[in-house]
């Protein structure tokens, strides 16, 4: 959003500042060939910008439907308590035991000893071993849920 200005020459706003031109730069690039540089640069911004909220628009009603979704299935869960300890079981046990030695192990293994072998096997199969546990309770829970025995 150019204007000119009788004292200063053009004057430039955007969203947060405001940019004075021509009668400053004059001296060193010329009236015109400033006030080309500052409107094509407002129009730059502008399109951005005007872009920028078209994909974000187009985005909103897929957003909307996660959400929606995303609050039914929740709503229509008995115990969502349970099903999260079943995600929590296999992905925490997953992302914090097992694939961080594989990982090291893929990246570093060749100048391993065999101690650092047996360390990474033992804290990956501890992890193998814990999810599992973890998921077969956490299961046991939503499918006897109520039973006082588990049975």
């Amino acid at each position: 959003m150019c204007r000119e200005s009788e004292a200063t020459g053009l004057i430039c706003s955007t969203d947060s500042h405001t940019r004075y031109t021509a009668a400053e730069s004059s001296a060193e690039a010329g009236t015109a060939a400033a006030a080309e540089v500052v409107l094509e640069r407002e129009a730059v911004e502008d399109s951005g910008t005007k872009r920028l909220d078209c994909e974000r628009a187009m985005w909103m009603p897929f957003r909307v439907v996660v959400v929606v979704f995303t609050a039914l299935f929740a709503y229509s869960v008995p115990n969502l308590g349970v099903l999260i300890s079943i995600v929590g079981a296999v992905c925490s046990t997953t992302l914090g035991l097992i694939l961080p030695p594989l990982i090291h192990w893929r990246l570093c293994g060749a100048g391993y000893t065999r101690g650092q072998y047996v360390l990474h096997a033992a804290i990956s199969s501890l992890g193998l071993v814990g999810g599992l546990l973890a998921f077969v309770s956490s299961f046991r829970q939503l499918i006897f849920h109520g039973q006082e025995d588990g049975r």
